[in-house]
């Protein structure tokens, strides 16, 4: 049995959002049926993205009204705004990564 999607804890825990982790795992389960591979291995970056969105969501649960007009003034510095409008960059990801790394020391 192949769990996918919300079944699988692939929910993006920012939002409530899940059906692009749904889908991609859906695929994924699929291939791994089809081509006898492992299916966990192929979902792994998957899962970690979510833990990183995770430590992400743990970080603001605690904000203010404050904060969070912190984070929306830095989001229309110039330079982030170019960088979350122009790039591919997913920042959130990012930044849930960099807090998850500093919640372990």
């Amino acid at each position: 049995m192949l769990l996918t999607g919300r079944a699988a804890g692939l929910t993006d825990r920012v939002l409530g959002f899940g059906a692009v982790q749904a889908l991609i795992s859906g695929t994924m389960a699929a291939r791994a049926i089809a081509n006898k591979e492992d299916y966990e291995s192929m979902i792994a970056p998957l899962q970690s993205h979510v833990e990183s969105i995770s430590a992400f969501r743990k970080t603001i649960n605690d904000f203010n009204n404050e904060d969070f007009d912190r984070i929306v003034a830095l989001l229309d510095t110039p330079v982030i705004k170019q960088a979350v409008y122009n790039t591919r960059i997913d920042l959130i990801g990012k930044a849930g990564s960099i807090m998850k790394m500093l919640s372990k020391s």
